[in-house]
C-alpha cells in the first residue's frame, strides 16, 4: 500500500485537434462510504459525543459525458458518451469544481454550450458545483434518491403505500405544493411511529427543498437523462473500497480513488510507470540544483 501513497497520478485531458461544439453538457455526481482502520495513522480516530469513532471517509465521483448510445447495434446496454472522470478525497469542494470547469474550458467550445445539466443527490457538495459552473448550469435532483426518500416514507403504510406514492408523483407532476403537503400531513397522522413519522417529515422536506430540481424534468426533456451515478459509485469506487471489509488509511482511499479515475479515463500502466520515472528524474535535479545553490552561498 506504501506504493499506492507515494503513486504520483497525473490527470488525463484529450488531445483535441479542436473544441467539441456540444449544446448540452451532462455532469452526475456522487460519493462512496468507506470505513477507515486510521486517519494518518494506527490510533488516531476520535470518538464523538456519542462514544462512535469518526471512522468514515467519502471519496466523490463526478463525471462530465455528452449523452448516451448503444454499445452496439443489437446491445440492450446504453453507454455515456465522451465520459471523463474526476474525483478522489476533497475536504475543498471547490477546488474539485474548478477541476471539473477547467476540463470543460479546455475541451468544449464555451460559445456553443447552452446548458450544463448538474444531475445528483442534492448534497451540498454537489449544489456547489451550479456556483462554480456558472449561468449555464441547471441542478436536477437525481431520480434516485427521490424514490429512496418516498420509499422510506411510505413503506410502513403496507397496502396503501403503492396509491400513496402514485399520489405524491401526480402532485409533482402537477407542481402542486400545496397538494402535496396535504398528502404529507394525512401520511403523519396514518403514522403511529415517531421516529417513522420524523422520516416522513424528512422526506416532505427534501422534495419541497429541492422543487425546482424536481419539476425541471416536467417541461424540459433534456432534463429527463436518467442518472447513473449509483451504477459508478458501485463500478468505479465500491468494488474496490467499500464492498468488502478493508483497513483503509485517509490517504490510501484518496489515492486508490484517484487510481480508479485514471484508469477510467482511459489511463495506460505503461504511462504511469514512465510519469513515476520522471518524476523521480526531476526530483533528482532538484536536490542536486538545491545543493550546487547552497555551495555558491
Amino acid at each position: 500500500m506504501k506504493q499506492i501513497h507515494d503513486l504520483y497520478i497525473p490527470k488525463i485531458i484529450p488531445d483535441l485537434k479542436e473544441k467539441r461544439k456540444k449544446k448540452i453538457i451532462y455532469i452526475n455526481a456522487d460519493e462512496d462510504h468507506v470505513s477507515l482502520q486510521f486517519h494518518h495513522k494506527k490510533g488516531d480516530l476520535k470518538e464523538n459525543e456519542n462514544g462512535y469513532k469518526n471512522n468514515t471517509v467519502m471519496p466523490k465521483l463526478i463525471y462530465v459525458f455528452e449523452g448516451i448510445k448503444k454499445e452496439g447495434p443489437k446491445s440492450k446496454r446504453n453507454q455515456l458518451i465522451n465520459k471523463h472522470c474526476f474525483g478522489g478525497v476533497y475536504s475543498d469542494n471547490e477546488k474539485l469544481w474548478e477541476e471539473v470547469m477547467a476540463y470543460i474550458d479546455e475541451v468544449y467550445d464555451e460559445e456553443t454550450i447552452e446548458t450544463i445539466y448538474l444531475m445528483g443527490d442534492g448534497a451540498s457538495w454537489i449544489k456547489k458545483g451550479v456556483d462554480v459552473l456558472g449561468a449555464k448550469c441547471r441542478f436536477v435532483l437525481d431520480k434516485f434518491h427521490l424514490k429512496q426518500y418516498v420509499t422510506r416514507a411510505t413503506s410502513h403504510l403496507e397496502e396503501k403505500a403503492a396509491y400513496v406514492r402514485s399520489c405524491i408523483e401526480d402532485e409533482i407532476n402537477l407542481e402542486d405544493q400545496d397538494g402535496l403537503k396535504r398528502i404529507f400531513k394525512l401520511i403523519i397522522e396514518e403514522t403511529q411511529s415517531e421516529s417513522k413519522k420524523e422520516q416522513v417529515r424528512k422526506t416532505r422536506d427534501y422534495i419541497l427543498n429541492h422543487w425546482e430540481a424536481i419539476i425541471i424534468r416536467n417541461d424540459d426533456p433534456d432534463a429527463r437523462m436518467g442518472c447513473s451515478a449509483e451504477g459508478n459509485i458501485s463500478h468505479i469506487y465500491s468494488s474496490r473500497l467499500s464492498s468488502r471489509p478493508l483497513g483503509w488509511s485517509k490517504t490510501g482511499v484518496d489515492q486508490m480513488a484517484r487510481l480508479r479515475i485514471y484508469r477510467q479515463n482511459g489511463g495506460k500502466v505503461y504511462d504511469l510507470m514512465k510519469c513515476q520515472k520522471q518524476k523521480q528524474e526531476r526530483e533528482i535535479e532538484q536536490a542536486i540544483q538545491i545543493e550546487m545553490d547552497r555551495n555558491i552561498r
